[in-house]
């Protein structure tokens, strides 16, 4: 059973128009996957740390009101503090030092190094 011409013809173009429509869905995706920024590892180790920390919290809170003994509460809130503060000024500090160079934001440095080698 031979197909005409212009049957021929018009499946050509419908199975064309369908590769042009994966392309174009494939480069939108691939557009919203760039503009889309990954969190450093960092950053997850902080909310991770965090997250355990709150965990053990309210265990520890649970287990205070079921025995009705609250003497280790202000322990454990320091504590809590204590982590937290001390990983949030680590990612800090290392957030510091990486956009940063010599006191110059690193951006900058590299814009300025940018203009003066594309100038001579």
């Amino acid at each position: 059973m031979a197909l005409s011409l212009e049957e021929q013809e018009r499946r050509q173009k419908l199975r064309h128009k369908e590769r042009m429509d994966k392309l174009k869905f494939k480069q939108a995706r691939q557009e919203a996957r760039d503009k889309t920024k990954r969190l450093s590892y960092s950053k997850w180790i902080i909310a991770l740390l965090v997250a355990l920390l709150m965990t053990i919290c309210v265990y520890a809170m649970v287990v205070m009101v079921v025995f009705n003994d609250f003497s280790a509460l202000p322990v454990l809130i320091s504590v809590i503090a204590a982590t937290c503060l001390g990983a949030v000024v680590e990612l800090l500090w290392k957030s510091t030092r990486e956009n940063t160079k010599n006191g110059i934001v690193y951006d900058m440095a590299m814009q300025n190094h940018e203009d003066g080698s594309s100038g001579g």
